[in-house]
């Protein structure tokens, strides 16, 4: 787990109506960032099955969103439970931004993110520049490109930002959800972005 995650983690299960099933506030050690957590989830369904989704949402030190993802699930009852059913089996990196890396400096003006997504849905990828007290700068839609014989899609986006100072920005890209309210996929890193004045120096 990224040592940016401050914690705590919130894991949510909601049905196909989006009423919440569980929930569950997983308190993350400051001193010992913590790779793998495991965490049991009581619930209940008044059907054999029904479908679901399980999400998982971190913050970082400021209080930002910085990581969400989520999956897809079909719940059964304790009656019907498959032995071999493990759904966080599934959880993957969906979204990985490949540029700007984590703290890097970049001179304001246009300048473009990208990266890599697996896309689970159709829609386009929302993506936004948020400042440390939480204000958002700038904010757009990202069209991912299908890479023949690949599974993942190549994403970029252009910003055009003049800045007077240097300023922490957080970069979020996030996947919207095809099927059931919510979200899919949110991922982040934080760069700093100069004026070019300095740049230049």
């Amino acid at each position: 787990m990224d040592s940016s995650v401050r914690g705590p983690l919130n894991i949510s299960l909601i049905d196909s109506d989006g009423r919440l099933l569980a929930r569950h506030i997983f308190p993350l050690d400051p001193i010992r960032p913590q790779e793998i957590i495991e965490q049991s989830i009581y619930f209940e369904i008044p059907f054999e099955s029904e479908p679901a989704r399980l999400i998982i949402s971190a913050q970082d030190e400021f209080g930002r969103l910085f990581a969400l993802s989520s999956v897809p699930l079909l719940l059964q009852a304790s009656t019907a439970n498959h032995p071999d059913a493990d759904p966080l089996a599934q959880f993957d990196q969906k979204i990985w931004i490949q540029v700007p890396k984590i703290s890097m400096q970049i001179e304001s003006g246009p300048f473009t993110i990208s990266g890599i997504v697996l896309p689970s849905s159709p829609h386009p990828l929302l993506v936004q520049l948020m400042t440390r007290t939480g204000k958002v700068l700038a904010f757009g839609k990202i069209y991912p490109q299908e890479v023949a014989g690949q599974s993942y899609s190549n994403f970029e986006f252009t910003f055009e930002l003049l800045l007077d100072q240097k300023q922490w920005l957080q970069v979020g890209i996030l996947e919207s959800a095809q099927a059931l309210l919510g979200s899919v996929h949110f991922s982040s890193l934080e760069f700093e972005l100069i004026p070019q004045s300095e740049a230049n120096q």
